[in-house]
């Protein structure tokens, strides 16, 4: 590890295991105090047996000798070892050392003092090193060395002690310069020694600011010293007598109780308590070192219970009580048998939850729980306290008795009150030591059920035990040699025994003597859905429901034999969570609450029938399998599982959890080993024994863990590792770069009870609202967020369950690059106004152009139309006007001469008729003017066919042609728009091209109609194509826009003119119509 610096996960697989194997402890200590359900007898020693964890190098610890402990303010643990500090969140250590990086580097490696100061900065008493302050937030360290290295320090570089008041200001015991205060105000230094100031050491040992404010200095060869007013300008510290001591007594730790008396532990002369309001002290009874001497007293702490833990040197640790009674001495226990790691005791430190900290010389931490909850536990341990074994069920008979069946012990009668055990086996009759059930009865009958030998039935006064016949016959699916698996043992109102077995289904042995046997078959009205029976209950109505192992909850009816089935995640209202039910229980509002193989259910009835609720066991990693279920007095539920003990309120929702590092027989409980006794106390067993206990005894937490966000990582190589994010404070601000693809987030929930079992969660304000639950994990890696602030929030729950909602945040603000950044997107929004409003004046323009070209145009359309018009009226008055004149003349001559010749009048008739063919042949002429005929009597092909060849006879140019059949049901204004821009082109060839042949074609398909006219004339200039240049083109262009289509024309690369007119195919409607 690097100073400074986030390592890999600290290993926790030792001390995981060491909670396994440390629970040796617990199983001693409950052998002893079987009585009562766990309790003290015969004045035993309270925490004689206490079990302790062990952090040490192996798990990422500097150095296995801790001088000092202290938990700050946030919650995190901070250990002064030989080898440097280290800061510990439960799941890593972060180390800092001398020589790393600049500035956040130790000046020494042994640390033997530290404090918090009010700001929250960490002041670290070194060995040669001085003194150093480091800033959690930035892991910065200022170092402030003794005169001998120039600095203006405490005046010595070897620092034993240190005491922070709430005003800033910091008392330091030095190794030969006396003693040091810095000021909160203005962090000047004063310096009060032996020679100028009254001390009667210039070596500091020990210093305490008490309640009352007064300063309390111990000393090396110079005893204890007390300032009753530490602030004033000129302290004066006084000498406290300590009886049957010499002056020159040492001094090395100093605690106040919660009495306000001030504990006093020496070198080598004993332990003292000073009164608090006044008073000579008195000497308390210390234990003696392996060769007779008082032990050393090296740290002192008190519990929230009042009693006083004081670390001896070569004695271990010793537990006083309030009295100022020896009442435990705890030394170094065998290895890995979850004792006291070493009797070299350094430090000793409380923290917030209740854990008692113990800083060994060369071993470590030890961490013990005194107020750990009594869970009660009875156990086996081969001494005969217990038969070994897993504790399968329970029952109590009419005495207050408790039977238990044990699959290695045969069947036990266990006095809760006195722990006296009794045990029924071959010699009582019962022909098998492996039991699964128990059922007392209100009779005085015991009814024990066994693993392949059936059912016993035993009269605890005789002491003799009977088997009972089921009636299974040949079909019992058993081998011939064995009998039945007895799983349930249950006793309805009517007094009927009810007896589940494995693979055989359910037997009723009525009160009568008679026998009713339910098998397995899902097909038949009285078929159960499981052959494995584990739970049964009476309900209201007086039906039987069924729980198996291998088909769901069934409900039966003794009177008609029917059996409604409840399948396993059916999709109805009425289906539960698992396959596998293992227990059944009414509480004690009459709700029914059923234990699954996949989380808790209950069962609900009412006017709409029967629904199976799926209940949510708060944030839990995986909903768990519900064993048993016991209701305490205040109506929660204890649910028995894989994973501990649970605590669920089903009023609040709310959640505690217990493991096996609290004092349970194991984190696995067995299926249907539980019960509620009549006066309250609640037992579950499972393969270490069973836990009996008084759920009122249990103190709950009284708040939520601290939940911290550690460290932010980036996922990427932007930078090296001293460029990664610490963020210890909540509420912090920073700010990355939109490169960094990502990060690792690590999370502490600061509950040093059982680490591993902590549980995370996270949720990112601003990318999404929902909480996502990490579970044991501490970490969590966040994909590349897009730029803007985010505000990372961690919660978490401890050791109980307790969640901690509002954890703590840090906001993330991810910088947009350049483009993205407000200026930017200002100074690209007002270009693109620009762009807009240039492209809209473009537009604007163009429009405007096109409509002067379209007035233009259609001015000269009127102009042509005028034209049109006049010469027209010019020929029908010059030509046709005077040909009908001279028919007139004519047929008046005729009227006139009616009497005249034959002859004459032939030749006169024959000239009218001439007159006439040439007035026919001018309206004609006209006609075909304004509409040729041929766009109404010929198809479009044709009619293009007879323009060509019009247009060849006149105009000389050569057409060469190759036209698709068109439809004959085209519309009318597709055909004559294809026809009036194939003359007016042609028109074009003739007048201003000066072309001797043009290629003409008709490409007709179904969506369109391709027209393309190409000539070898001299080519058109591009500039005649816009609109207001050339009319004939710009009607063109119109005619085809109308439509729907395009015009195209431009010079060929070959030379001479190419136009290409593109129209829809539309057909004709005129059949629709009809």
């Amino acid at each position: 590890m690097t100073n400074g610096s986030f390592p890999p996960a600290a290993r926790g697989i030792a001390r995981s295991c060491l909670i396994a194997v440390l629970h040796l402890a617990v199983v001693a200590a409950a052998i002893a105090a079987t009585g009562g359900g766990g309790g003290k007898t015969g004045g035993e020693a309270p925490y004689a047996h206490l079990p302790f964890s062990t952090i040490s190098a192996e798990d990422g610890l500097s150095n296995d000798s801790v001088y000092c402990l202290m938990q700050d303010s946030r919650g995190f643990v901070w250990a002064g070892t030989f080898g440097g500090l280290d800061r510990w969140d439960g799941k890593e250590f972060v180390s800092f050392k001398p020589g790393g990086v600049p500035g956040a580097s130790l000046s020494a490696s042994v640390v033997f003092a530290l404090a918090e100061g009010a700001g929250g900065e960490i002041w670290i008493g070194t060995d040669g090193g001085g003194l150093n302050r480091l800033e959690p937030e930035s892991g910065r360290i200022r170092a402030y060395r003794g005169a001998a290295a120039g600095g203006e320090g405490p005046g010595s570089d070897l620092v034993y002690a240190l005491a922070a008041e709430a005003d800033g200001d910091l008392w330091i015991g030095t190794g030969g310069s006396g003693l040091a205060k810095r000021s909160g105000k203005d962090g000047r230094f004063s310096r009060f020694t032996a020679e100028a100031s009254g001390l009667t050491s210039n070596i500091v040992r020990a210093l305490l600011i008490d309640g009352r404010g007064r300063l309390w200095i111990g000393t090396t060869n110079g005893g204890l010293l007390m300032s009753a007013a530490p602030d004033a300008v000129v302290p004066r510290f006084d000498p406290v007598a300590l009886p049957g001591s010499a002056r020159r007594t040492t001094v090395r730790a100093l605690c106040e109780d919660a009495a306000g008396r001030i504990w006093v532990g020496t070198e080598g002369n004993g332990l003292f308590v000073a009164p608090g309001e006044g008073g000579p002290p008195v000497r308390v009874e210390m234990p003696a070192t392996q060769g007779g001497e008082r032990a050393t007293v090296r740290a002192i702490a008190t519990d929230g219970a009042g009693r006083i833990w004081v670390g001896t040197e070569g004695a271990g640790l010793a537990v006083y009580e309030s009295d100022l009674s020896l009442s435990t001495l705890i030394q170094r226990g065998e290895p890995f048998a979850g004792g006291l790691s070493g009797d070299q005791v350094r430090s000793v430190m409380r923290d917030r939850s209740g854990l008692i900290w113990i800083g060994v010389k060369d071993r470590g931490i030890s961490i013990g729980n005194p107020a750990a909850p009594s869970f009660g536990l009875q156990s086996a341990d081969g001494s005969g306290s217990l038969p070994r074994g897993t504790v399968r069920g329970f029952s109590e008979d009419s005495s207050g008795a408790l039977w238990i069946a044990s699959d290695g012990g045969s069947l036990l009668r266990f006095e809760p009150e006195s722990g006296e055990v009794r045990a029924f086996g071959a010699l009582q009759g019962l022909a098998s030591n492996r039991l699964c059930s128990v059922l007392a009865t209100p009779d005085g009958s015991v009814y024990a059920g066994s693993d392949g030998a059936g059912l016993f039935r035993l009269n605890p006064e005789l002491g003799r035990a009977e088997l009972i016949p089921l009636g299974l016959g040949d079909d019992s699916g058993v081998a011939s040699e064995g009998g039945p698996v007895v799983w349930a043992i249950y006793e309805d109102t009517r007094g009927s025994v009810w007896v589940g077995l494995e693979g055989s289904g359910l037997v009723e042995l009525r009160k009568d003597g008679s026998r009713v046997r339910y098998r397995y078959g899902q097909d038949s009205p009285g078929g159960l859905g499981g052959r494995s029976v584990r739970c049964l209950l009476e309900d209201d109505d007086g039906k039987m429901l069924v729980g198996t192992w291998d088909g769901g909850l069934q409900r039966l009816d003794p009177e008609s034999g029917t059996v409604e089935t409840f399948p396993a995640q059916g999709g109805s209202v009425a289906a539960t969570s698992d396959v596998s039910i293992y227990c059944i229980v009414r509480d004690s509002r009459g709700k029914v609450w059923i234990g699954t193989g996949s989380g808790l259910d209950r069962w609900e009835r009412d006017a709409e029938g029967i629904r199976i609720i799926s209940i949510p066991l708060g944030p839990l990693p995986r909903r768990p399998s519900v064993f048993g279920i016991a209701e305490d007095a205040s109506g929660s539920l204890w649910l028995s599982t894989e994973t501990g003990l649970l605590r669920y309120d089903p009023e609040t929702g709310t959640l505690r959890t217990w493991t096996r590092s609290d004092g349970l027989q194991d984190d696995h409980f067995a299926a249907g080993s539980f019960l509620r006794l009549s006066d309250g106390r609640l037992a579950f067993g499972g393969t270490e024994g069973f836990n009996l206990f008084d759920p009122a005894d249990l103190a709950l937490p009284p708040a939520p863990p601290p939940v911290r966000i550690v460290s932010l990582l980036p996922l990427d190589g932007i930078g090296p590792a001293e460029r990664s994010v610490a963020v210890p404070a909540d509420g912090a601000r920073i700010r990355v770069s939109y490169a960094t693809s990502g990060f690792a987030l690590s999370l502490a929930v600061l509950d040093f009870t059982d680490p591993d079992k902590n549980l995370h969660a996270l949720r990112i304000e601003g990318k999404q609202d929902q909480r996502y639950y990490l579970g044991t994990s501490h970490t969590a890696i966040v994909p590349r967020l897009a730029p803007g602030r985010y505000r990372f929030i961690a919660a978490g729950a401890g050791n109980r369950g307790l969640w901690n909602e509002a954890g703590s945040s840090v906001t993330v603000e991810v910088v947009p690059p350049f483009w993205m950044t407000t200026y930017a997107l200002a100074a690209f929004g007002a270009l693109a106004a620009l762009a807009v409003y240039g492209a809209f004046r473009l537009r604007l323009a163009r429009l405007e152009s096109h409509t002067r070209d379209l007035r233009d145009l259609s001015a000269h359309v009127h102009d042509a139309r005028e034209e049109e018009r006049a010469e027209i009226a010019r020929e029908v008055h010059d030509q046709l006007g005077q040909t009908l004149t001279a028919v007139k003349i004519g047929l008046y001559w005729a009227k006139a001469n009616a009497r005249i010749s034959s002859e004459a009048m032939e030749e006169r008739l024959g000239e009218l008729l001439d007159y006439t063919d040439l007035a026919l042949d001018s309206v004609k002429s006209i006609s075909t003017r304004l509409r040729p005929a041929v766009l109404d009597t010929l198809s479009l092909r044709e009619a293009l066919e007879w323009l060509v060849r019009d247009f060849s006879r006149w105009s000389k140019v050569e057409c060469r042609t190759k036209f698709d059949p068109t439809p004959f049901d085209l519309e009318k204004r597709t055909k004559t728009t294809i026809f009036r821009v194939l003359q007016e082109n042609l028109t074009n060839v003739a007048r201003h091209s000066g072309a001797t042949a043009a290629d003409i074609t008709l490409s007709v398909t179904e969506e369109r109609l391709e027209l393309t006219v190409r000539d070898n004339g001299r080519g058109i200039d591009p500039e005649r194509t816009n609109m207001d240049r050339s009319f004939g083109i710009a009607g063109m262009r119109e005619r085809c826009s109308y439509l729907g289509g395009s015009f195209e024309i431009f010079p060929a690369q070959t030379g001479g003119t190419v136009m290409i007119a593109r129209l829809p195919n539309l057909r004709s409607r005129e059949e629709d119509d009809v």
